[in-house]
């Protein structure tokens, strides 16, 4: 199940494309492109969820939305696996979860 996130992109008046997730107040960014926006975008949505995870600041699903000028942007497939992980294993420990899966926590 990939997690992707919306974003709005918007062109300001340099002509640089900026970039602001709707879930994420913390996650902008830009690019001189749309395809540097969007990979830019990629990077600091990765960077975002990381820092909550290591913080322990509540990530969010991913909004429902639609409209032009919205786009769905995932963060990397490390940070897809690790939220998988985490929403999976919710309130129980790691060993917990470990003996669910039969196998060590390491």
């Amino acid at each position: 199940m990939i997690q992707a996130y919306p974003s709005k992109i918007t062109k300001d008046k340099q002509e640089r494309y900026f970039v602001r997730f709707l879930d994420f107040d913390e996650a902008v960014t830009d690019g001189e492109s749309m395809e540097e926006a969007l990979f830019n975008a990629q990077e600091v949505l990765t960077l975002t969820i990381e820092g909550r995870m290591d913080e322990g600041i509540d990530i969010p699903d991913p909004r429902q939305t639609t409209g032009e000028t919205v786009h769905f942007i995932a963060p990397a497939a490390r940070v897809q696996a690790a939220l998988l992980v985490h929403r999976a294993r919710g309130n129980r420990s790691l060993a917990d979860q470990a003996r669910a899966l039969e196998t060590s926590w390491p």
